[in-house]
């Protein structure tokens, strides 16, 4: 696999350890140590195209040792699942986590806040694949789960209406979503939590830019006496949902200063090739192609192409609205072949990773129509029309 940069030095370090363990043979605790910190280094740098092989050569050793099926395997059953959603290889993610969740319930029923998250992880990977008969039963399941999982502690229900709402908004049930965000939001504000990025997440959801715009200043002054990493990440994050808003109402001169200030407080603190920096780069293309500005703009959505091609590989879902960005700046520019092999490409890698009816797919198959009706290709608009 091509790098995007030189080793770092503590990953040349790592190699240099698992490649020592080599002769100690493949069942010797030193070398599974040896690969778990080497798959550790690239699981938080977000390179999971990398960590992946590593975690199951982990998997395959433990059990080995401890056995197939053993407890000790679960967690790592479960962090590969999630490493497969984000790399868009759902059958993977949907297969492994179906097995921990089936050791965690043999084992344990005071693992129940683990259970539930298996049910969730099903749920979403199952509607994602089309199967939503197949997802509800474990919808519902884990929606009983969380009324005795979270009943003495309702901060933590948070979370869980939180991802209620995000995956209601997946799948276009808006009036769901904003029952299940003013739900966690009130409990937020009953419990005296009110400055979170976990709360401003939810205000931004909900559409409220006022509580946005004044957490982000609040932030800015802050970072002005201090340079604490945590509240720097926060005023990345924060100034990048704002910059979706800036974007729909026009503000398109303080969205670009805004995205360019995120993208400069990522750099810093993860380097140039993690992930969380190429959602910065895909949100400079954005700001860049409003204002006009489609080299630049095109510049920035190959380099975030780049980046999650290398980290997260060709199927991930996180390079789906770079294509759907780039085809808007090649249509826009009336470059309408180069418009429709990125869209051609998103449509067949979205129907191979979700489904041929997923909503991705079915908005790429519109905006297809609108550039072949553009170009008088009437009778192809009509053939697709037919699909939609």
């Amino acid at each position: 696999m091509n790098r995007l940069v030189e080793k770092d030095p503590l990953e040349a370090r790592l190699l240099a350890a698992v490649q020592g363990t080599e002769k100690q043979g493949p069942l010797d605790h030193g070398r599974v140590e040896a690969l778990s910190a080497l798959e550790d280094f690239y699981e938080s740098r977000g390179c999971f195209r990398h960590a992946e092989p590593l975690l199951v050569q982990v998997i395959s050793v433990k059990e080995k040792i401890y056995g197939v099926g053993h407890s000790r395997v679960s967690p790592l059953y479960a962090r590969l699942s999630d490493l497969y959603e984000n790399m868009g290889l759902l059958p993977g993610a949907e297969s492994v986590r179906c097995t921990a969740l089936g050791i965690d319930e043999r084992d344990a029923v005071q693992k129940s806040r683990t259970i539930l998250d298996h049910l969730v992880a099903l749920a979403r990977i199952l509607y994602r694949r089309g199967r939503k008969k197949e997802a509800g039963p474990y919808l519902v399941r884990a929606e009983k789960m969380a009324r005795i999982v979270f009943r003495g502690d309702p901060l933590d229900s948070v979370h869980w209406l939180t991802l209620r709402g995000d995956f209601s908004t997946e799948n276009n049930r808006e009036d769901k979503a904003r029952f299940f965000f003013e739900k966690a939001l009130a409990l937020c504000f009953k419990h005296q939590e009110t400055d979170s990025v976990q709360v401003v997440g939810l205000q931004a959801r909900l559409g409220r830019w006022g509580d946005v715009r004044s957490s982000v200043r609040s932030l800015e002054k802050q970072r002005n006496k201090t340079d604490d990493r945590s509240v720097s990440l926060r005023l990345a994050t924060e100034q990048l949902w704002l910059v979706s808003r800036l974007l729909d109402v026009g503000g398109v001169r303080e969205a670009l200063r805004r995205a360019t200030q995120a993208l400069a407080l990522r750099e810093k603190f993860f380097g140039s090739h993690h992930p969380l920096t190429g959602d910065a780069f895909v949100w400079m293309a954005r700001t860049l192609g409003v204002n006009g500005r489609f080299e630049s703009a095109e510049s920035f959505y190959l380099k975030a192409w780049n980046l999650f091609d290398h980290c997260l590989g060709p199927m991930a879902p996180a390079l789906f609205p770079i294509w759907e960005g780039l085809a808007g700046l090649y249509y826009d520019r009336d470059c309408f072949e180069e418009a429709d092999e990125c869209l051609e490409h998103l449509e067949k890698t979205a129907t191979t990773v979700f489904h041929s009816q997923h909503p991705t797919v079915r908005r790429v198959l519109s905006n297809r129509i609108v550039s072949l009706e553009a170009q008088d290709r009437f009778d192809d608009a009509d053939a697709l029309r037919r699909i939609f």
